[in-house]
């Protein structure tokens, strides 16, 4: 058949016992079962916030009316501005603008 990868052919295929062409996946590394180890503690917030870290962007401290500036400011830190003022507004419903400018970036806090 073309498309289809013979079985036993690939590291985890295997034809099925009773020989119908399924395959099968099998085990290619065997692992210790371990008991007793502790979990940690989540490393996140419920909102998402890396505990202990310091915000990239300003966004907490944003008024109506405030903005800040990302000096040289290129295309992928652009995209990378646009998806945080995203998840801010998904969050919290804050609304932001950006525009280009002679020195970077510029951001607003709009609502």
């Amino acid at each position: 058949m073309k498309g289809r990868i013979p079985s036993g052919t690939g590291p985890l295929m295997n034809q099925d016992p009773q020989g119908l062409g399924h395959t099968v996946s099998v085990p290619c590394a065997e692992f210790e079962i371990e008991r007793g180890v502790p979990l940690p503690e989540r490393s996140r917030t419920a909102r998402g916030n890396l505990l202990g870290r310091t915000p990239k962007y300003p966004w907490a401290e944003m008024k109506a009316g405030d903005s800040f500036l990302i000096p040289d400011c290129t295309l992928d830190m652009r995209n990378s501005v646009n998806a945080a003022a995203a998840h801010q507004r998904r969050l919290h419903g804050s609304r932001f603008v950006m525009r280009k400018q002679d020195d970077g970036l510029r951001v607003w806090r709009v609502a």
